[in-house]
């Protein structure tokens, strides 16, 4: 979790996610970093949390400090970087940025890097 109780713990926690981070290619970590810097304008209160699975590095958004609450997440893994809606299924889509078909979850994936802003999401 990035949005840490205090300075010190909070600067680690940031070592942790650089690291993190640090460990996909440079487009991959320029375009994770881009990502990031975008929710955060759009969700300044929101906790950020960070974990991983077998086969994806996840960066969530949520309410609380629970990952099943996140509303949005930033999914990396070795081929490409996604935005995930939570409850993405019920989101207008006139422009079919939306990949996916669940009943819930659907995202957005950027593969290859963009240019400077992110498409479909207004800054």
């Amino acid at each position: 979790m990035t949005r840490a109780k205090n300075k010190e713990t909070r600067g680690d926690a940031e070592r942790q996610l650089a690291t993190f981070i640090g460990k996909f290619g440079p487009k991959d970590q320029q375009l994770i970093r881009a990502v990031r810097s975008a929710v955060r304008r759009r969700l300044p209160t929101a906790t950020e949390l960070v974990w991983g699975t077998y086969n994806f590095f996840v960066i969530g958004y949520s309410p609380t400090e629970r990952p099943t609450d996140s509303i949005v997440s930033i999914a990396a893994r070795a081929n490409g970087v996604g935005l995930c809606f939570i409850q993405g299924a019920r989101l207008p889509d006139p422009q079919k940025l939306l990949l996916g078909s669940g009943s819930r979850r659907v995202s957005y994936a950027w593969n290859p890097l963009p240019g400077s802003r992110i498409r479909g999401w207004r800054n």
